[in-house]
């Protein structure tokens, strides 16, 4: 089966919108959840608005608790400047545009999953937002709508793909709710081509119903100057150890599908072999995380891995002042690790699977995730590349990078907002 092709992008600048255009989206992993899918939603959340000012938007949101309030820095603001539309969630200030109504919903998050996704209340969106012409699920399952086109966003089917590597009750759950979801849905977006082909194949949903909307990168992301790059290295010198050494980096959260016992397997060849540098995984401990650093008593490399989860404001500055980034994971929906590597001009070495081929291309390096020698070998490989290939590999990643923006990611949404 071919791939299903990217949503057809606009030109560059505003949309064609109709003023009539009623589009709401919950916007509750924006507020709750700090990276991962909270990450697509608040960048997506504060671009919409500012590239498309005719549309009127209404972001619902529960918070974790009764007494829950919008975050500092996500309030609207008066029409912003456009001059990093591409990422507009850099600039001072930025968020959502005056177009945007704030909806609180009457119950905390974890109550609104339970009534909406577990018991099927069936009362309709617009019972909350008024009428609309499209409501967006931004994070897997949705509510029943009335009159509204459904849309609903599907970042991966790891809980269906590869559950052993899901978290029992959450794959369980997701497993039950979102094909029904889906199957309800007019649209269903999906963040890469690699995930709409699942998405067609394993929910059996026509592929004339699925559109790719692929995810984006930050404008902070971006290599930076000799001199600035030392500043960087001494900035995060208290995440990565010892300001001197080098070190190589892995970011995503401590669970199993991450695939870290290969690359501390991987890891802990090249240290036999006289490799000076640091590892250091930058992720949140998620679930099953124990193996990991079982695996690192097993191979003797305590004090030479450093495991944290960084403040967001310092991720640039961590993958800039890193020798290399590497991605080892067995299964990923899109592979935003990758693509914020190479934005910032760092050698990639990813797992062979195709969402990493579809974000970076020739961009990486690429090696078996079962193989812990064969990654080995690659990193060394990356490390050791003559100057051509490292600015060839690099000039590419930077170019892929450039169209890949949150900007770009919101302009993709908003043609099939408006019909696509």
């Amino acid at each position: 089966m071919n791939a299903p092709s990217l949503a057809r992008m606009p030109p560059k600048g505003h949309p064609q919108s109709s003023p009539l255009l009623r589009v709401a989206l919950d916007v509750t992993p924006a507020m709750t959840q700090g990276a991962g899918i909270g990450r697509v939603a608040r960048h997506l959340a504060r671009a919409l608005p500012l590239l498309d000012r005719e549309t009127r938007y209404t972001y619902l949101y529960a918070t974790e608790g009764r007494n829950g309030v919008i975050p500092a820095g996500f309030l609207p603001v008066p029409y912003p400047p456009e001059d990093d539309l591409r990422l507009p969630a850099t600039a001072p200030g930025y968020g959502p545009g005056e177009n945007v109504t704030f909806k609180r919903l009457p119950l905390p998050a974890a109550w609104m999953t339970r009534l909406w996704h577990r018991a099927r209340l069936p009362v309709p969106v617009e019972q909350f937002t008024g009428p609309l012409d499209c409501y967006h699920a931004l994070d897997y399952v949705a509510p029943r709508v009335r009159h509204a086109r459904l849309l609903v966003t599907v970042h991966d089917l790891s809980f269906l793909a590869v559950p052993h590597y899901a978290e029992p009750s959450l794959a369980a759950y997701l497993s039950g709710v979102v094909p029904r979801v889906v199957r309800r849905a007019d649209l269903i977006l999906a963040v890469s081509a690699f995930t709409a082909r699942e998405v067609v194949e394993r929910l059996h949903i026509p592929i004339a119903r699925v559109r790719v909307v692929p995810n984006g990168v930050e404008g902070r992301f971006r290599p930076y100057p000799p001199g600035e790059r030392a500043e960087a290295r001494a900035g995060v010198a208290g995440i990565v150890g010892d300001a001197e050494r080098p070190y190589l980096l892995a970011v995503g959260t401590l669970e199993p599908r991450k695939n870290y016992p290969t690359l501390l397997r991987a890891y802990a060849r090249l240290r036999a072999m006289g490799l000076p540098h640091t590892l250091v995984i930058a992720g949140r401990q998620g679930w099953q995380f124990g193996p990991i650093f079982d695996t690192v008593q097993e191979l003797h490399l305590a004090g030479q891995v450093r495991f944290g989860s960084p403040p967001d404001a310092l991720l640039p500055a961590l993958y800039n002042a890193a020798d290399a980034v590497i991605a080892p994971a067995w299964y990923e929906g899109f592979g935003l690790s990758v693509l914020e590597g190479m934005a910032c001009g760092a050698p990639v070495i990813a797992s062979d699977i195709a969402p990493h081929r579809e974000v970076a291309g020739d961009a990486a390096w690429y090696a078996d995730p079962g193989d812990a020698a064969a990654l080995a070998e690659t990193i060394t490989a990356a490390l050791n590349a003559d100057e051509t290939t490292r600015a060839t590999r690099r000039a590419c990643g930077l170019a892929r990078a450039a169209t890949m923006g949150w900007g770009d990611a919101a302009r993709a949404l908003l043609h099939v907002y408006h019909g696509a």
